[in-house]
């Protein structure tokens, strides 16, 4: 087991002359900016008759629906331009203001959409008129104001994207060079301050949007999308009215920290360097703050809770500076100060979280399915603790990569958990997300204890093995797999129904009669399993042989999958691994 590993420098590397690598805390602000055209309120045939600019609004409210319980702390906006609405003369109607997500805001919107719905005109609501025009400089400019305000919290907005939705590709000053000119400088100036287009283009199938003018503006065919570039790959192609939603919910952005902690390389040289650690998939929670409330005489107060320490004997109340903290130890009770409980890290005491590299060891003796107890998370530099953690790092990634290591770290990833062993080992495939995978090394409590596994005696070999993987050859060529298993894309149902109760509570929705509601409305994932049984279902009523064969097939693969299971139950053709023979001893 060595204990070090050679870390190429970076030779040639495009770090070298752009600027330096930056990571920041995201404080998100999402500014959806809609233009407002005769398209926008005509109905669409995609969308069963409902108007588009009805659709974006909606997206608004699924948007907030999800980032209340992933991300409450994200900032959401909403301004139509070319309205006549309450606009001081601008053109620019303020539909929801840039605040973080708030009760006022969603009530607002779902109160327009229910009037929407019932009748009311968005194109007299908003005053739509077409003399009543708003350039796109003047646009810009509001923007960047409203990115620059400070938000209520005294908090900055760090990561801020508009959300452009726009049905006309060409406006007043695609003809007019210095106001392009002018557009692309404040683009620019836009970009350094980190403020992103997102864009929206909207086409239809008997005109369809063309995006190079939007593209030169924006700036979009002046960057080099790379691997190797600080800019993100921006989709900026036409979308149609359907896929508005598809695409908010696959732009939003949901990067949760979990830990920041230094890396110790070398502690004598004191070489060390600043990793984040982000949570691959997570399993979020219903939050458990809440308030005391009572009422007295028709009006609700709020309640205080506070806690009393009472001696057991005689009932009174004790004070605090009475009162000792002691550790039990089976049958003995330590009174240790805190002065000496804070001595036991006198080792690490400049650190109140630390990994420690231990050495590195073949992948192929590091990575275990069962060392897999805990969730896995994913780790990135951190320059903004330790300066040239991001190029360390990387020559790291790559070394590790080709001399196919995994590091063996030891620390606590929080100043409050708990010590443990860890293995890091470099992402499969970098790409754009190029990183390292962190987990906890169980200790040997804490190793699952599986049952002794069983192999099949030459089954490749076997004529039922064959049948079996052909007969699931023609299964699989029936169904459609477009795309694998994402979690990121099927909702957590416990999680969605606990905070459509409260939504439905504060916005006074009518709730639905349960007996209306089925499993697979509430599961996305039992909605996908139950389209596979239809389709084989289907196929046992069709009157087409072809269609038919689905159906038949599946009750063969039956067939080969009993067989193989009764002949293991029996022990045909079942090799078992047992361990080696010892003494028997005795178990006190």
């Amino acid at each position: 087991m060595s204990a070090t590993l050679d870390i190429k420098p970076l030779v040639s590397s495009h770090y070298a002359t752009e600027q330096p690598y930056m990571e920041v805390q995201l404080h998100e602000c999402i500014i959806y900016c809609i233009e407002l055209t005769p398209d926008m309120f005509q109905s669409v045939e995609e969308l069963n008759g409902k108007i588009q600019l009805i659709e974006i609004l909606e997206s608004i409210k699924e948007l907030m629906s999800q980032l209340v319980i992933v991300k409450p702390g994200t900032a959401i906006g909403c301004y139509l331009y070319h309205s006549g609405r309450d606009t001081d003369g601008t053109g620019i109607y303020e539909l929801l203001p840039l605040r973080n997500i708030n009760i006022g805001s969603m009530k607002k919107l779902n109160d327009l959409l229910y009037d929407f719905e019932n009748g009311s005109d968005p194109a007299t609501y908003f005053k739509y008129n077409s003399k009543n025009t708003v350039t796109l400089e003047t646009l810009f400019m509001y923007i960047q104001e409203k990115c620059g305000v400070t938000n209520p919290n005294k908090n900055k907005y760090e990561a801020k994207s508009v959300f452009l939705f726009t049905s006309r590709d060409s406006p007043s000053e695609i003809n007019d060079t210095e106001t392009v000119q002018r557009l692309k400088r404040i683009v620019d100036d836009m970009t350094e301050n980190f403020i992103n287009f997102v864009p929206f283009f909207i086409t239809a199938k008997s005109i369809p949007f063309k995006t190079e003018f939007y593209n030169d503006v924006l700036r979009f065919n002046s960057r080099a999308w790379s691997n190797k570039s600080k800019f993100w790959k921006v989709n900026f192609e036409p979308i149609t009215a359907s896929s508005i939603k598809m695409r908010v919910r696959h732009r939003k952005e949901l990067k949760r920290i979990l830990f920041t902690c230094p890396l110790i390389l070398n502690e004598k040289k004191k070489f060390v360097v600043g990793i984040r650690g982000y949570n691959i998939l997570s399993h979020e929670k219903p939050g458990a703050r809440y308030k005391l409330a009572y009422e007295k005489e028709d009006v609700r107060y709020e309640a205080f809770s506070r806690r009393k320490y009472l001696d057991p004997i005689t009932g009174t109340v004790e004070d605090k500076d009475n009162l000792r903290k002691i550790y039990s130890i089976g049958d003995l009770n330590l009174d240790i100060p805190d002065d000496k409980i804070l001595n036991l890290g006198e080792d690490v005491e400049e650190y109140a979280s630390f990994l420690k590299l231990i050495c590195f060891r073949p992948s192929s003796l590091c990575i275990k399915f069962y060392n897999n107890i805990d969730k896995t998370m994913f780790i990135t530099s951190d320059d903004r603790s330790y300066e040239g953690s991001f190029e360390t790092l990387s020559s790291l990634f790559r070394t590790m990569k080709e001399k196919d290591k995994c590091l063996i770290a030891w620390g606590n990833i929080k100043s409050n958990s708990n010590p443990a062993l860890y293995v890091m080992s470099p992402s499969y495939d970098p790409g754009l997300y190029g990183g390292f995978f962190l987990w906890k090394i169980p200790f040997v409590d804490e190793i699952r204890k599986f049952p002794p596994l069983a192999t099949y005696k030459n089954i490749e070999q076997s004529t039922d093995y064959k049948n079996f993987c052909r007969i699931t050859e023609n299964i699989i060529s029936f169904l459609t797999l477009k795309k694998g298993y994402d979690p990121v894309d099927y909702k957590n149902p416990g999680l969605q129904k606990h905070f459509k109760v409260l939504r439905d509570y504060i916005l006074q929705t009518p709730a639905p009669d349960t007996s209306d509601i089925t499993l697979t409305e509430e599961d996305d994932t039992l909605r996908k399993i139950i389209n596979v049984r239809e389709n084989i279902l289907a196929s046992a009523s069709s009157e087409d042989p072809q269609l038919q064969r689905l159906h038949k097939y599946v009750n063969v693969w039956n067939v080969l999958y009993s067989k193989i299971a009764d002949e293991e139950n029996l022990g045909v053709g079942v090799v078992r691994k047992s361990s080696k023979k010892t003494k028997p001893t005795l178990n006190l």
